[in-house]
């Protein structure tokens, strides 16, 4: 009877992994479908003539941010029973391997799970500041910053927080010097080491870039620069609010209490049940504030509410009740709002609202924490808990400013030394031309064949860019061929600009987008 006993046990252990197994699994691929929303989203937002490159950009940072996880970032994160406080340093993490073929592996595949799980977060962190700077930046500007963002700056920032062993973590039981500050800080579902870390990088890469051509005036006045497609847009965000059960509810890492001791079902319903609460008090205010202020029904008014909202629940998304949900989703609104309009004000280009979105809703997020983490639903190591609930332990809003600060710091050091390098060297920003005709390269099916082959890509889409335009706007047909000529003595002055000795050739050089 003892011995059908402990094969039970086993069985039971066994099984409660491979539910976990399969738990994050379905979590990953929910967070997966926010980059198609994000794609979505941004494609409708821009001007028709940079649509598909959106949808470009979006596939093949997926492709480029799955490998740089793979060999680095996972590693700098995760990197096994040997990390520091600040770095990931075991080797098991980097180019992540694990001997599941031999006997006596019992984890059923959670590491595989773990790292598919944390590749679909990384990868968001990378697409949100991809729009900030839409219509505007070159394609090598965007994958650089993705294996930056993927392989750097979101796995350290997710070390701190996470790992055991991380500096900032509430995870981490070790003492002494190995202990993390102050009880280390809650970041449920990346509030802070995702988005708050994102928009601020949103932030410097719009200020560092510059403004779209046109959207101030020469008064510095704003232009609105509208979306092709809100249809695309609000599905969106339908979908981003769908994916994002799987990002905060999959943050339990466990359904079945293998991974985390407190990671019960009950925990993974109810953050379902806030996140629901928060987007929804987020969209409401924001479209309601608007109608106030200026009588109109803002659609994107509320899809930004929504997303908003979503992103100021989830450091929180484990640890608050479903009241403080309104409370945390109102006020991100409200900040969103405050903070967009003082983006434009200081001219500001964020496309996407980044910055005021995910920047502010982000640090909101973390802070929200300090002020709501119910003491039972608290993690921290020396039972800190939200201010509001009164009691000895309520100072972990100390331990959440740090963790704000900390962050404010390591993004704010990254993102200038990488988007000041990419300035520098004449590959953030798109040639003037290429800005003003647009970047969606369907027009280069029109491209006759003296303008094919080895002529520069650059070349070729104003070419078709002209011709298009002269069919779908009734122009004669020698206005065509004037645009034809000017792209045709582009190249030519192109070609004498590579030629040995050149001068001042800075003027002409054209980038490949």
């Amino acid at each position: 009877l003892l011995k059908r006993i402990e094969v039970l046990d086993a069985e039971v252990v066994r099984l409660a992994w491979a539910g976990d197994v399969l738990y994050l699994v379905w979590a990953g691929a929910l967070v997966l479908l926010m980059i198609v929303g994000f794609g979505l989203m941004e494609a409708g937002s821009v001007r028709i003539k940079n649509s598909r490159p959106v949808l470009l950009r979006k596939l093949i940072e997926a492709c480029v941010g799955a490998i740089t996880w793979y060999l680095i970032g996972n590693g700098l994160a995760y990197g096994g029973a040997n990390d520091n406080p600040f770095l990931g340093t075991g080797g098991a993490g980097y180019a992540i391997h694990t001997n599941d073929w031999k006997p006596g592996y019992s984890s059923e595949g959670y590491e595989w799970a773990h790292w598919f799980y944390y590749y679909a977060i990384a990868l968001v962190a990378s697409s949100i500041v991809s729009g900030s700077v839409t219509e505007r930046a070159t394609m090598i500007a965007h994958l650089i910053y993705c294996c930056c963002a993927v392989g750097v700056i979101f796995p350290v920032a997710a070390h701190w927080i996470w790992d055991p062993s991380g500096m900032l973590s509430a995870y981490n039981l070790g003492t002494g010097e190995s202990a993390p500050v102050l009880g280390g800080a809650i970041d449920w579902a990346g509030g802070g080491a995702v988005f708050m870390v994102a928009g601020l990088s949103a932030l410097f890469a719009s200020l560092i870039s510059g403004p779209r051509i046109g959207r101030f005036d020469e008064f510095g006045a704003p232009v609105p620069i509208r979306g092709h497609n809100p249809i695309l847009t609000v599905l969106g965000v339908l979908l981003l609010w769908t994916g994002w059960y799987g990002f905060v509810a999959g943050a339990n890492l466990s359904a079945f209490s293998a991974a985390r001791g407190h990671g019960m079902t009950a925990t993974v319903a109810r953050t379902c049940v806030v996140t629901t609460i928060s987007a929804a008090t987020g969209g409401l205010t924001s479209v309601g504030l608007i109608y106030f202020l200026a009588q109109v029904w803002d659609v994107m008014a509320a899809a930004n509410g929504v997303l908003v909202g979503l992103v100021s629940i989830s450091a929180g998304a484990g640890v608050v009740e479903p009241w403080a949900a309104i409370w945390i989703g109102s006020v991100g609104a409200v900040l969103f709002l405050l903070t967009s309009r003082l983006m434009i004000k200081q001219k500001i280009d964020d496309t996407m609202d980044a910055f005021a979105v995910y920047g502010v809703g982000g640090m909101w997020s973390v802070l929200a924490v300090g002020m709501f983490c119910r003491p039972e639903y608290s993690h921290s190591t020396t039972g800190g808990h939200g201010f509001l609930y009164g009691g000895v332990n309520g100072d972990l809003i100390l331990a959440q400013i740090v963790y704000v600060l900390i962050l404010v710091v390591w993004t704010t050091a990254t993102s200038l030394l990488l988007f000041g390098s990419l300035r520098y060297f004449d590959v953030l920003r798109l040639p003037e031309e290429i800005e003003r005709l647009g970047m969606d390269p369907l027009d280069l099916l029109a491209v006759p064949p003296e303008l094919s082959g080895s002529t520069s890509r650059t070349i070729a889409l104003m070419a078709a860019r002209t011709r298009r335009t002269a069919r779908t706007s009734g122009a004669s047909a020698g206005d065509a061929e004037e645009g034809l000529s000017r792209a045709k003595s582009f190249r030519s002055k192109r070609k004498q600009s590579l030629k040995p000795g050149a001068a001042g050739n800075s003027d002409v050089a054209v980038k490949r987008v």
